[in-house]
């Protein structure tokens, strides 16, 4: 942060959010029994131990940005 390389940043923000929209689509397809037949081949119960760990990966990014904040430098 001190250069502005703020490069690892957006790269985790990046990661994060393709994460959480895989997740959230597979979610999707996983509470779906239909679908689960057409991309699985099989009907499977679902459990909520997917939908929180969702939940608690949306809220370590929240966390991450929080905590990753550096506060400004005031100008002399």
């Amino acid at each position: 942060m001190h250069n502005h390389e703020n490069g690892n940043l957006w790269f985790f923000a990046i990661l994060n959010t393709l994460t959480l929209l895989f997740g959230a689509i597979f979610m999707w397809v996983m509470n779906n029994a239909a679908w689960q037949k057409y991309w699985f081949t099989t009907g499977t119960a679902t459990s909520p131990i997917l939908g929180g760990l969702l939940i608690a990966y949306i809220v370590l990014i929240v966390l991450q940005v929080i905590l990753g904040r550096e506060p400004k430098a005031k100008a002399a």
